[in-house]
This record gives structure tokens, sequence and C-alpha cells, in this order.
């Protein structure tokens, strides 16, 4: 997986991903709305348009899986 340029290809609404605004600004979180600020996203802690890059979240374990 890699991150994606938010402002390139931004994620689809409502999509849970990992967003990325600066170092130590990582959260779980997704694209709210669009307006003339630009794109908004929430997460736990935060609402923000800074948002400047995205990765999908990685597949859950496999029942049973220990590893």
């Amino acid at each position: 997986m890699k991150w994606i340029n938010a402002k390139d290809s931004p994620p689809e609404y409502l999509e849970s991903v990992v967003l990325y605004w600066g170092e130590l600004n990582i959260r779980i979180g997704y694209r709210d709305r669009t307006d003339a600020d630009g794109e908004h996203y929430i997460s736990d802690t935060i609402e923000s348009t800074a948002i400047t890059h995205w990765i999908a979240l990685p597949e859950p374990p496999e029942e049973g899986d220990a590893s």
C-alpha cells in the first residue's frame, strides 16, 4: 500500500481510511463533505481541511489468526 495525495485523489465519501496531515498527525477518519474551503475530514479528535495524504485501512486479520 502507498500513501495517496489527497489533492490528486481523495478517498470516497465516508470511507474509513488513515489520514495524514503532518508528522505526529495520523488518525483513522473519513471525508465527510466538500465545500468552498475544500475537502473536510473527520476523525475521533479532529475536523480538518489540511489533510495531505491518506491510505486505505489494511484488511482485518482472519478469524483465529494468532500471528
